[in-house]
């Protein structure tokens, strides 16, 4: 369904820093919407986290509604356009990991 995420690849994709990615996932434990899975059989040291039945119940409940937003918007954006926008995406996300802000 989805892969198990850890600490460090949420820092890069959300661009953030990894002390804020750890401040929001024991937010997240605490109310109970992900778990922690010890050892995912690739690398003991690394954490990795998932949907508990509660996360996983929330997160049914906002994609059709996500992906319904996606498909108004994609009518209304060339396939240039989104190619350019990914483009630009890119370039940004690469000059934050030039300047150190993601790591």
């Amino acid at each position: 369904m989805y892969p198990h995420l850890n600490k460090d690849t949420l820092a890069i994709v959300l661009i953030r820093d990894k002390s804020y990615v750890e401040k929001m996932l024991t937010h997240l434990i605490r109310k109970k919407l992900i778990k922690e899975i010890k050892n995912n059989n690739t690398d003991i040291r690394v954490q990795y986290y998932d949907l508990t039945d509660q996360g996983q119940k929330i997160y049914n409940e906002y994609l059709p509604e996500s992906d319904k937003l996606l498909g108004i918007l994609a009518r209304f954006i060339s396939e240039k356009e989104l190619v350019a926008f990914t483009k630009t995406l890119l370039k940004i996300k690469n000059i934050l990991i030039s300047l150190g802000y993601v790591g």
